[in-house]
């Protein structure tokens, strides 16, 4: 219906930070279906600046809205930096199908590899990470886990922010922040992998388990 729409998937294991030529211009929407974030965007030329974290997926769409349906969607922003959280965790793991229970692994300890050297190779199951933090004050902002394996659940202040099951691992919590200490819950689960593998997946590296971080908290620029 006169509408261009543009798939982009980051199969690489590194960050992808370019700037795209498109045989398109004027106003379009970026969508991220998997987080349910819908923003709009314009470009005179066709040129658009993309981040895509590896595995991420967008879909970037001109036409097929009049223009006042896109204005009611939010400015396409880009995140900066305001707090690295290099804190110290309280870490719990359970093991599925052997505990209903998490079990104390570390206490007040930094962030690490669970199924690495410092851990067990073999465990699969849930590690959950506790924290706090301080924020001068409260607003808009999203929490970025960096490095996790597999997949993540985010509770901040009691807020059940829900999973994210690929990168970028990161969440609004806008809603959930406070000015002063806030209380972080991070649980993350792996696969089967570590515990069951074949005659060939044995022989196949295997990923990092848990939280590895850097944790950061992000404000947006612009919009």
């Amino acid at each position: 219906d006169g509408a261009s729409m543009f798939f982009l998937h980051n199969e690489s294991p590194c960050r992808v930070e370019e700037s795209l030529q498109f045989p398109v211009s004027g106003n379009y929407l970026e969508l991220d279906l998997l987080n349910e974030v819908y923003e709009r965007g314009e470009t005179l030329d066709g040129q658009v600046e993309l981040i895509l974290e590896p595995g991420e997926s967008k879909i970037l769409l001109w036409g097929g809205l009049e223009e006042t349906e896109w204005e009611k969607f939010p400015v396409r922003k880009s995140w900066k930096l305001v707090q690295e959280l290099d804190n110290c965790w309280d870490i719990a793991w359970m093991e599925q199908g052997k505990s209903d229970e998490f079990q104390t692994l570390r206490s007040q300890a930094k962030l690490f590899n669970v199924t690495g050297r410092d851990g067990n190779p073999e465990f699969s199951g849930k590690i959950r990470y506790r924290t706090t933090f301080v924020r001068e004050k409260d607003g808009k902002a999203v929490l970025d886990l960096g490095e996790v394996g597999e997949i993540a659940r985010v509770i901040l202040n009691g807020k059940d922010l829900g999973w994210r099951i690929s990168a970028p691992y990161r969440w609004e919590i806008s809603e959930a922040l406070k000015q002063g200490e806030n209380e972080l819950e991070v649980v993350v689960a792996n696969t089967l992998a570590n515990r069951m593998q074949d005659d060939l997946s044995k022989f196949m590296p295997i990923p990092a388990s848990g939280l590895i971080g850097p944790v950061r908290v992000m404000e947006a620029v612009g919009g």
